[in-house]
């Protein structure tokens, strides 16, 4: 999900599943370079999607749903 969100970056594993810390580290490198083409589109994805997700109700739906679903319990 991520992937298709582009916000995120996938770590490149070893032939036997593992992370190095090599990729690891060239992974955060690749997002927190503020010169790359990759970090920028990563950093503007994020804040689009964080600006979204706040400013359109979402959790204060969820929030109070939530305390509805408390409230018939009690």
């Amino acid at each position: 999900m991520s992937e298709e969100l582009e916000v995120s970056v996938e770590v490149k594993r070893e032939e036997t599943g593992w992370f190095s810390k090599e990729n690891i580290s060239g992974a955060v490198r690749s997002v927190m370079d503020k010169d790359t083409e990759l970090g920028n589109r990563l950093r503007r994805n994020h804040a689009n999607w964080k600006e979204s997700l706040l400013s359109s109700g979402i959790i204060s739906g969820y929030v109070n749903k939530y305390v509805e679903a408390l409230e018939k319990l009690v």
